[in-house]
């Protein structure tokens, strides 16, 4: 017998800002990988298969991707699009162990609070409203929270 279960659509709002921060990302990300929603991967191998919001990877480990299979470790940026379906507790799981599985940043996206959440380096840093972020995997680009939230 299968196990089924119901997983609730996404809000449209959480729709716009992944196609919002693709748009943002796409630039900086140029000749240097791909940036993507709804990013199938398996962060160690005995775990079973994730999905990111939002994610980036190298050009030469994306080519390197079985066509058959799905990325192995975590991608390099992972954004999270925080939604009611997901506890403080999931996103800090999801958070560790991403890093863990060879994230280099993470981020949650808190669309109601206009907020974001990262998580780089060894530290965690919170950005609102006037703040800029600065994005490791593309060295010298920054972020405005301004350019992500506008007209949302």
């Amino acid at each position: 017998m299968e196990n089924w279960f119901t997983v609730p659509f996404q809000k449209l709002i959480h729709t716009k800002l992944q196609v919002r921060l693709v748009d943002l990302l796409r630039e900086p990300a140029t000749g240097k990988g791909v940036v993507g929603m709804g990013a199938p991967f398996r962060p160690f191998p005995e775990y079973e298969l994730w999905c990111a919001d939002l994610a980036f990877v190298p050009q030469a480990r994306w080519d390197g991707v079985d066509m058959e299979g799905w990325l192995r470790g975590s991608p390099e940026l992972v954004i999270e699009i925080q939604s009611r379906s997901n506890t403080a507790e999931q996103s800090e799981d999801k958070e560790i162990t991403c890093l863990q599985g060879g994230a280099e940043e993470f981020w949650v996206v808190y669309p109601k609070l206009q907020k974001i959440r990262v998580a780089a380096g060894g530290a965690v840093r919170r950005y609102g409203a006037g703040d800029v972020i600065p994005v490791s995997v593309f060295p010298g680009f920054s972020l405005p929270i301004a350019a992500i939230f506008e007209g949302i």
